[in-house]
């Protein structure tokens, strides 16, 4: 009986943050999905949509900052919480945000 209701209290709770994140973020199934991704893999930097990149905060923006210096684009500055690049006299500002703690959330409105 128990254990019935340890599972029972365990679903419930998923449930109701699952919830909460789905109210708190337009997109969270696929942050959630970047959440798996990295966990799972030996990933730095995952793409969790057409414009988004997760990382993990620990690292700040250091594996961002290398995927587009693979791309030929050139960090500027930090600008607040965008990161500034610059490609042939072409500059951008991807902006990023904390999801939870633990991860941080890049987004570009354009193509990188």
């Amino acid at each position: 009986m128990r254990k019935t209701k340890n599972i029972v209290f365990s679903i419930c709770s998923l449930l109701i943050i699952l919830l909460i994140i789905a109210l708190w973020d337009k997109e969270p199934i696929c942050d959630l999905v970047g959440v798996v991704k990295l966990e799972f893999s030996t990933e730095d930097i995952v793409k969790i949509s057409n414009r988004k990149y997760m990382l993990k905060s620990r690292e700040s923006y250091k594996p961002f900052i290398k995927f587009m210096e693979n791309k030929n684009w050139h960090y500027i500055e930090q600008v607040g919480s965008g990161l500034v690049f610059e490609k042939d006299g072409l500059k951008i500002t991807v902006s990023s945000k904390m999801f939870t703690r633990r991860y941080i959330v890049i987004t570009y409105d354009g193509e990188l």
